[in-house]
């Protein structure tokens, strides 16, 4: 590759993406009980340690 041209890769912010796949947990129909209960909250966890970090 030549000096200053290349591909841009898109990295996901980490924060939109733990949230994004928990509106898609919560969106879904027929997940057994213990998927909403225990990992709905730790990706709402994973996003709020997130947010914290970047404040941080």
């Amino acid at each position: 590759m030549a000096r200053g041209t290349g591909e841009v890769d898109r990295v996901d912010d980490p924060v939109a993406r733990a949230i994004g796949d928990a509106r898609a947990i919560a969106a879904a129909r027929g997940l057994p009980v213990g998927t909403y209960s225990h990992v709905l909250t730790g990706l709402c966890r994973i996003a709020l340690e997130d947010v914290f970090l970047e404040a941080a």
